[in-house]
């Protein structure tokens, strides 16, 4: 089996890392692109550039023996999936969003009274057997026909699975519009593999951002969403002076902290990104400018690639004062906090949200339904109208270091569908149409209308509801590699965390940064072999 196979299941020891949050994980790029299990992962993966660790063989035997203990359905009838026991050509749909299933079994039924000859079957598997379940079944030549998945790039790879491309560029036979044309294309090219190729199609995003309390912000009279850093800082000051928590702030457990970095230093160093990278996907693309919202977009950054630039002083916390600039404005924050918000975690936040101690929360989408339902129990004394809107971004009025606005995190990070190719190509054929009929605008938005959304929908026709329509066609955060690892990434959010309490002075911050950026290039040359020329890749 190759190596960038077996090494998807070594991925699914970090899954569940945050498992004591009550929010999910938005992953960072630390080795390459890393995946979380859960079903709002981010990604595409860069899998020619992940060697193998021995705790990753350990997990790929872990993983198999789940794979083969895992809840999975038991009907003689439905498994394995490739036996073809019935005369109609079966097609078969797995996910782990549970959500859609209602959705999807009306679906596939009005499907089948369309083409008599197929049967569609939807099927869910639960996340935490799904990695394992769907390598043992994609390698062992029994997968389902789709399923959802964030590593299609892997099994791409090693052709496992179709490339969407060919279909994108033909006709949808259930519009007569091309097929790719009902997209929002960019995240389909977000997801490419670094050979260009569409091994995954996504049918729904998922985004962070700042959920507010509309009428406290009636009440003390902010009348309008905050766009800038400035802005965003003075409307806090309002709620502070009003004796009302600005922004409520899961210190001590969460990836807030994440997300915002993210976006800081997305922003403040993007001006790097093209000495970074040296491994071009596209080189012959000419880069547009930085500016540009989608600088960098076909192009991905992987962990050698960010090595490199730090021992190169690119990016060096004590070298490069983008660095210092991203801990002085994430700092300018830390007022408008809870007292004790180092102590508090996401369940927390929550409560002071809901109970309208705090104006505001930084979420992901996933949690709108969830934060409706909560207040629908309230006494109807305590309810009230939420609103969201997108992080305010830094402007040159606010910093120097500005080459453009705040790129988003979030994107494709929710039902992302692949197609099997282990199977006669009748049955591919079949599986695409279902696809193409699935992502039809009519079916899409009965779809989408019948659904517990976490997040809009990737289809340019389908309405994504009032919170979700400011996310239609937002860039995606590009730059990641703030930290060389994950060990890095703990250690360097306990050093802000330090920071924030003004027990490291800003100087003490960027030295404990760097050694720690550098232990994590170290660890990462010893563990994946790295040898810092980026003119090879390591097998």
């Amino acid at each position: 089996m190759d190596r960038s196979v077996v090494t998807a299941i070594g991925m699914e020891g970090t899954a569940y890392k945050h498992a004591h949050t009550r929010m999910p994980v938005i992953s960072s790029v630390f080795r390459t692109r890393k995946h979380h299990v859960d079903r709002y992962a981010l990604a595409s993966i860069r899998a020619d550039k992940w060697p193998l660790s021995k705790r990753a063989l350990l997990i790929v035997l872990y993983g198999f023996v789940s794979a083969c203990s895992a809840d999975v359905p038991k009907d003689p009838n439905i498994a394995p999936h490739a036996i073809e026991a019935r005369n109609k050509i079966r097609v078969d749909l797995t996910v782990w969003s549970a959500q859609y299933e209602a959705a999807f079994k009306k679906v596939a039924a009005d499907y089948e009274k369309l083409h008599r000859e197929v049967e569609v079957v939807i099927e869910t598997v639960p996340s935490q057997f799904y990695l394992a379940w769907q390598q043992t079944q994609l390698v062992g030549g029994t997968a389902p026909a789709i399923m959802q998945s964030h590593w299609g790039n892997l099994w791409g790879k090693n052709g496992l699975i179709i490339c969407w491309d060919d279909y994108l560029n033909r006709d949808n036979p259930y519009t007569g519009a091309r097929w790719a044309d009902l997209f929002y294309t960019e995240n389909i090219d977000y997801l490419r593999d670094e050979s260009g190729k569409a091994f995954m199609l996504p049918f729904d995003l998922v985004f962070t951002g700042i959920y507010y309390n509309k009428s406290l912000f009636k009440k003390l009279g902010v009348n309008t969403i905050p766009r800038t850093w400035s802005e965003w800082l003075r409307d806090m000051d309002t709620m502070r002076s009003a004796g009302i928590i600005p922004l409520a702030w899961p210190g001590a457990g969460g990836p807030q902290l994440q997300w915002i970095a993210k976006m800081l230093f997305d922003c403040l160093c993007r001006d790097k990104f093209a000495e970074i990278n040296q491994r071009r996907t596209h080189p012959e693309i000419p880069y547009p400018l930085l500016s540009d919202p989608e600088y960098g977009y076909g192009e991905v950054l992987d962990g050698e690639e960010n090595a490199v630039a730090f021992s190169n002083g690119i990016l060096d916390p004590l070298k490069n004062p983008e660095f210092a600039e991203m801990a002085r404005q994430f700092k300018r924050l830390v007022p408008y906090w809870q007292k004790g918000f180092n102590g508090a975690d996401g369940g927390e936040v929550f409560t002071l949200f809901l109970t309208q101690r705090a104006a505001t929360m930084l979420d992901g989408t996933w949690d709108l339904i969830p934060l409706q339902e909560a207040i629908a129990q309230l006494p109807p004394q305590d309810r009230f109208e939420i609103g969201l809107f997108r992080v305010p971004t830094l402007t040159k009025g606010d910093s120097p270091f500005i080459p453009g606005a705040f790129r988003d995190v979030g994107g494709p990070g929710g039902l992302k569908f692949i197609i099997t190719k282990k199977m006669p190509p009748e049955r591919v054929k079949w599986a695409v149409d279902f696809v193409q009929y699935l992502t039809s605008t009519d079916v899409a938005k009965y779809v989408f209308s019948h659904t517990k959304l976490m997040g809009p929908p990737n289809l340019k026709n389908v309405d994504p509801g009032e919170l979700f329509a400011m996310f239609k066609g937002v860039p995606i955060v590009k730059m990641e590699g703030y930290a060389a690892d994950e060990q890095s990434l703990d250690e360097v959010g306990a050093y802000f965390q330090l920071f924030f309490e003004d027990e490291l002075t800003l100087d003490q911050l960027l030295e404990r940064w760097h050694d720690s950026y550098r232990r994590g290039v170290e660890r990462s040359k010893d563990e994946w072999g790295w040898d810092m020329n980026l003119a090879t890749l390591e097998e």
